[in-house]
């Protein structure tokens, strides 16, 4: 008898509660994910006369740098333009610069940059959970190898 009257006073209440327009259910989030930025580095490759060279391989860094192909390669004007879709807020991204085409346009050593994005201004945010995009421009002078 006790259960019974338990069951029907929850009824009541729910129904009251329905009526009067208090949500009785729960009520979930309006979005999911995770918030994200893009982070853009762009630039153009050169050597140290100041020649834009073409053919060289461009790509960011991870922390995990297994089997991660070159994003851009510059082109013949030497410029490239690599994005990272990562967590609002990284200080910095590492860009590494390999000469992928051999002795076409001369053999250069691979060398790593550090790209600070400490102060950047995004553009393009959504006020949720996109922050929006900032990018870096910037010139990587590439040494020629010893034994050309």
């Amino acid at each position: 008898m006790k259960i019974r009257y338990l069951k029907f006073k929850n009824w009541l209440l729910t129904a009251l509660a329905g009526l009067v327009g208090i949500p009785t259910s729960c009520t979930f989030a309006e979005e999911y994910g995770t918030p994200e930025a893009t982070y853009n580095v762009k630039g153009t490759v050169m050597n140290a006369e100041g020649e834009t060279i073409a053919g060289i391989g461009v790509r960011r860094v991870d922390v995990d740098d297994k089997g991660h192909k070159y994003q851009d390669t510059t082109g013949t004007d030497g410029r490239f333009d690599v994005k990272l879709f990562a967590f609002p807020g990284m200080d910095s991204v590492q860009v590494d610069f390999h000469d992928t085409d051999g002795s076409q346009h001369g053999k250069y050593h691979d060398t790593t940059v550090k790209v600070s994005f400490n102060g950047a201004e995004f553009s393009g945010g959504d006020g949720n959970w996109y922050e929006g995009e900032a990018t870096r421009e910037i010139n990587v002078t590439l040494q020629r190898e010893e034994n050309q």
